[in-house]
C-alpha cells in the first residue's frame, strides 16, 4: 500500500516538473538511429564536441516509445 502511495507521489511530481519545463524543451532536430555495436555512441561524441550541437538529457531517449 504505502509503495503505491509512494509511486502515484512520484509520477505526479514527475508530471508537475514536466509541465513547468515544457516550454523550455524542444524536439529534436535530428536522430540518430543504428545498430548495437555499430559506432552511435562515438557519432554522438563527435557530434556534441561542435559548440552547436547540444547532447540530450538521456542517452537512449525512446522519442518512439513514448510518442
Amino acid at each position: 500500500m504505502l509503495n503505491r502511495v509512494l509511486c502515484k507521489a512520484k509520477s505526479t511530481g514527475q508530471f508537475f516538473f514536466r509541465l513547468a519545463t515544457s516550454g523550455d524543451r524542444v524536439l529534436p532536430s535530428f536522430l540518430i538511429l543504428g545498430t548495437m555495436k555499430g559506432g552511435t555512441s562515438s557519432l554522438l561524441n563527435y557530434l556534441t564536441e561542435h559548440p552547436e550541437v547540444l547532447p540530450p538529457w538521456e542517452k537512449e531517449t525512446n522519442f518512439f516509445n513514448h510518442h
